[in-house]
């Protein structure tokens, strides 16, 4: 099995893994069907039940489309080489782009959701700090992905830092 595959077979059980979430957001969404005073957003229950549905499984259909895409970025120049022949930057490459991609993927639906909280929220509701924290993560996790190699040379590097050794 070549790299590629092996990083598109990745990332496709973890689309599939995003779209099981979906289910722990329905039920979320039923507890503001069953207690009213939590839904901080104030949508009926349907739209807030189509919405924990649809979010995740609309990532999870675009993690799986481009999981070819986001495997060829992880197998830069490593695309023929057998998976038993690789050397630890590109498995440790390998695993930031996925990293990276259930980062953002994870950390999307806060930030979307919040953003609806910040147009519908009455007045003394302070959403900034979850804004920020969300941008961040969702930051984080397309640097992760884009910047893999780089991550990836630096971690490696970084591993016997203070040691005075060059392996262990």
């Amino acid at each position: 099995m070549k790299p590629q595959e092996l990083m598109t077979l990745a990332l496709r059980v973890l689309a599939v893994f995003i779209a099981s979430r979906g289910l722990v957001y329905l039920a979320d969404a039923t507890v503001y069907a069953v207690v009213p005073t939590q839904n901080q957003f104030g949508l009926p229950f349907l739209v807030n039940a189509l919405i924990s549905l649809l979010g995740p499984a609309i990532a999870a259909i675009v993690v799986w489309w481009c999981a070819p895409y986001l495997a060829r970025l992880a197998a830069r120049g490593i695309a023929d080489v057998p998976v038993a022949a690789l050397d630890q930057q590109s498995i440790v490459g390998a695993m930031f782009v996925a990293a990276g991609t259930l980062i953002f993927i994870l950390a999307l639906p806060g930030l979307v959701g919040t953003v609806i909280l910040g147009f519908g929220a009455p007045p003394g509701v302070f959403v900034l700090p979850s804004l920020i924290a969300s941008v961040v993560q969702c930051i984080l996790g397309a640097v992760l992905v884009v910047g893999a190699r780089v991550t990836s040379r630096l971690l490696l590097r970084l591993r016997y830092a203070g040691t005075g050794a060059h392996g262990l």
